[in-house]
């Protein structure tokens, strides 16, 4: 059986005067919250804590025109169910479902309409008041056309009703979580539904906890003038039916895990905490970490504790390397909203006896981000690489330059037709020149998607493609369609046009959003770890990060291709200034200045070479050459890569940390036993 965990009014109050009574347990997704809960057993005691996942009643977070329908929705929470579905069920550092709901393979769990009594503590289904029946939610579209209501289909529009009640007339009422202008009186708010409900409170029977309750009098009160108690005491878990997930409970974020290595107590983290189920739960877990130790060599503060401490940041960074690996091998997708929001770690049970910092666990989470956008014509299948949308929240410090570069959309051009080229299956292939004096299309990527659209009266033509860049003639770039279906008359106007420039011509350049961007983000999540601290947030690192790369990109104009090493040496220089100093490692940086000057400075320089080899796209100098700079047929390799280069650094580590050869051996094999019974290796 499956519980949510409930918030406790502070003193003198009721829980009925919360306005939430749930615990959350981390930021508001796009189309989704997550709640703390519980598996109890048969007698209610709790067995298993875990994060509910249940799809929004609201999306606040949708800016208006954003084009999001319930169809989005829902194949949203469909592509997370499948992506979980697909990764293997240990050791990926991806979350596996805790199967408590009912689902089917590849779907996740359907919860009905449920509302939760906050003075009894009950919940129960959401039913019709007329009648007692189940409400759902209502799928009729031409029924809510009739009655003048938004369509769910190609909206987010949402109402429940109650499916026996429309069976016997369509004019049954309809209940909506807030009402909107124009909706009439056959559609009621929640608040509404709540006062409606006490028709069936006072009758005997089992639908409601309300019947036979003491304060139906008070909850439901017969003078239409009093104040209806009922609206304080009930609210929805979830007013329509919602799509959830289950999944274990996940103690602390990315950068929580990082300031704690640095030297942050576990009662400042907790402090800042701002999701009060997290914090709950992280208030009982400080009290049992405070009788445990948090290093190896915590004593050593003038000798090895500066090493442990960068130690166990690479080792966080490796862990959350291989679960984007396996993300990208199994989903053979990008996430693209790596940060440290959504990459969670969980606090390993003591054994073996490794300090709690050595048993740090990390889970990639927030899957189902990336979605593969659909190209006004044909289908994404058409394109040789799929186009990602680009995601709807994007973090200014983590996500990559393309992803907070502003979209270069509904540009004016030129098209100049050069070929069309016939297919077995009856479409064509035209190729085709482009100018615009808007944009520079020299920084068009070669794997860039181009929606162009041509809409002229003479000769007439209504044309519109999806190309990509096939190479560059002068001042034009030359692009190449997907397949497209052109009736004859199409057909022909667009042969008699060859050669002849098109004025009129529209264009949207969609940026290749893939493997690089995840690369990007998880550098940037490197550098901040090893360089932000409680006097310098990530922001200020990021600034610093981004000076370094302009500056090595300016650097790169004037080499020859291939010539690397210059790049590493100027890299070099650039980072061996204040900002990029060793003392930055620790949460209280002045207090740790012998430990900072222990770490040798050429593993110190390694760590953030490797950052910056993310965090750039140089020939010679970085991971990817350039936003496009993967294989769509092994989407892993290039973090693979990345993975190879933290795990050597942490290797010469370890030899500097633990001394003799044989000891070392000794050590880490102990490290990696420990590490296999918590699959965190």
């Amino acid at each position: 059986m499956l519980r949510l965990a409930l918030a406790d009014p502070s003193s003198g109050r009721e829980r009925a005067d919360l306005v939430d009574p749930f615990l959350a347990l981390g930021d508001r997704g796009t189309f989704s919250r997550t709640l703390l809960g519980a598996v109890v057993g048969p007698q209610g005691t709790p067995v298993l804590e875990v994060a509910i996942k249940l799809q929004s009643d609201d999306y606040p977070l949708l800016s208006e025109g954003a084009g999001i329908t319930n169809a989005h929705v829902e194949r949203s929470w469909q592509h997370e169910a499948q992506l979980v579905d697909r990764v293997p069920p240990v050791g990926s550092g991806l979350p596996v479902p805790v199967e408590v709901l009912e689902r089917r393979p590849g779907e996740p769990g359907i919860l009905p309409p449920t509302i939760f009594c906050k003075r009894r503590e009950a919940f129960f289904a959401s039913v019709c008041p007329e009648c007692g029946g189940p409400l759902a939610d209502v799928r009729d579209d031409r029924l809510l056309e009739d009655r003048g209501l938004e369509r769910r289909e190609g909206s987010l529009a949402r109402f429940v009703g109650c499916r026996a009640c429309l069976a016997h007339g369509r004019e049954a009422r309809l209940w909506t979580l807030m009402k909107g202008e124009g909706q009439g009186p056959g559609v009621g708010d929640q608040s509404h539904l709540f006062v409606a409900l006490g028709r069936l409170a006072r009758r005997e029977g089992r639908i409601l906890p309300c019947q036979g309750c003491e304060h139906v009098p008070t909850c439901y009160p017969e003078d239409e003038r009093a104040s209806p108690e009922v609206l304080r005491c009930l609210t929805p878990v979830t007013f329509y039916e919602s799509r959830a997930l289950a999944f274990p409970l996940l103690h602390l974020r990315y950068d929580e895990c990082a300031a704690l290595i640095g030297g942050a107590t576990v009662p400042e983290i907790v402090a800042q905490v701002g999701e009060p189920g997290r914090a709950a739960v992280l208030g009982r877990v400080a009290e049992a970490l405070a009788l445990q130790p948090a290093y190896l060599f915590g004593h050593d503060a003038a000798g090895k504790l500066g090493l442990e401490v960068l130690r166990l940041k690479l080792a966080l960074f490796a862990q959350l390397c291989r679960a984007t690996t396996m993300l990208h091998r199994h989903g053979r997708e990008p996430h693209l909203g790596i940060t440290p929001a959504r990459a969670m770690a969980a606090i390993g049970e003591e054994s073996g006896g490794l300090p709690w910092l050595w048993r740090l666990a990390v889970r990639l989470v927030g899957l189902g981000n990336a979605f593969v956008r659909q190209p006004p014509v044909g289908t994404a299948a058409d394109l040789p690489v799929p186009s990602f949308a680009r995601p709807r929240l994007v973090d200014p410090v983590f996500a990559a330059p393309a992803l907070r570069e502003a979209p270069r959309a509904d540009l004016p051009g030129t098209l100049t037709p050069r070929r069309i080229s016939p297919l077995p299956d009856g479409r064509v292939v035209v190729e085709a020149d482009v100018e615009a004096d808007s944009i520079d299309l020299a920084d068009v990527g070669e794997k860039d998607t181009i929606d162009l659209s041509v809409v002229q009266g003479r000769p007439p033509l209504s044309l519109v493609i999806v190309a990509l860049p096939a190479g560059r003639e002068e001042r034009a770039l030359r692009v190449r369609s997907a397949p497209l279906s052109l009736d004859a008359s199409a057909r022909e106007t667009l042969t008699q046009l060859i050669g002849q420039p098109l004025t009129r011509a529209r264009l949207t350049i969609h940026p290749c959003l893939h493997v690089p961007a995840d690369v990007h983000s998880l550098g940037m999540i490197l550098l901040v770890s090893l360089l932000a601290h409680p006097g310098r947030p990530a922001a200020e690192v990021a600034r610093a990060v981004d000076d370094v790369r302009e500056r090595l990109a300016l650097a790169a104009r004037h080499r020859p291709e291939g010539d690397g090493g210059v790049l590493v040496e100027q890299a070099g220089r650039l980072l061996a200034t204040d900002p990029f100093a060793k003392r930055n490692l620790f949460a209280r940086p002045a207090e740790r200045e012998e430990a900072a000057a222990a770490i040798p400075d050429d593993v110190w320089m390694d760590a953030l070479l490797v950052g910056l080899r993310a965090v750039t796209t140089l020939r010679g100098l970085s991971v990817c050459r350039s936003p496009a700079d993967f294989d769509p047929g092994h989407p892993e390799v290039k973090v693979e890569f990345l993975l190879q280069l933290v795990d050597g650094l942490i290797r010469r580590v370890d030899a500097a940390l633990f001394g003799l050869p044989g000891r070392a051996r000794e050590i880490r094999a102990a490290v990696a036993r420990v590490a296999r019974e918590f699959k965190v290796e």
